[in-house]
This record gives structure tokens, sequence and C-alpha cells, in this order.
């Protein structure tokens, strides 16, 4: 919800995303990466999902160079975007913004 309301790295202010990580700390990371603390309502939610769904892979070495700047930039909102969500490949992954080697989906 709040990434529609707000926006966020890889989606417009009015788009719905639903922001996932690959563990609990990465997930408390990125956010404190923006905020100055973890909220006490924030709440976390096994999301499993088979290895066989198709996943849009987001390679860093195609991004401009400051894709991972705070606040974000506008192109990295229109390359999530502009990512096409068939059935068939219901979610993107996307480097960690502060962990380049962990992932974290946003799948549509």
């Amino acid at each position: 919800m709040g990434a529609s309301l707000f926006g966020g790295r890889w989606n417009q202010k009015g788009t719905s995303v639903i922001y996932t990580a690959d563990s609990r700390a990465l997930c408390a990371l990125e956010v404190l990466a923006n905020a100055d603390e973890l909220a006490n309502d924030y709440v976390a939610t096994p999301i499993e999902t088979s290895d066989q769904i198709a996943v849009t892979l987001i390679s860093i070495p195609d991004l401009p160079r400051e894709w991972n700047l705070n606040p974000p930039i506008d192109t990295t909102r229109q390359i999530g975007v502009a990512i096409p969500t068939p059935p068939d490949r219901p979610a993107t992954t996307a480097s960690a913004t502060r962990l380049d080697r962990q992932r974290q989906s946003v799948p549509a």
C-alpha cells in the first residue's frame, strides 16, 4: 500500500507493487536505509513462490550510474513501471540498494 501512496525506487506514485526481499534482515536494512527507524507497525509476511516462476531480472550494468541514490531518481521508477508483467512472469527482481549481491523482488 505504501509504495502506491508514495512511490518507491521501482514504481511511481499510484502504481501498486509489493516490495519483498530474501530475508527479514534485508527488508529491515532497506527500510532503515531510507528511514531513521523501523516503525512499530511493520509486519513481516512470508511469501512462498515456486522455483518454476519466471522472473524478470534488472541487471545493474543496464541501470544508470545513479540508480541507487536517495531519494530515488525518476529513471528507476520509469524502468520499474515499464517492465511488462504478463501472467507467466509475475515478478521482477533487482539488486538491493545497499547490498549489490542481495536481491529484492518487486512483484506486480
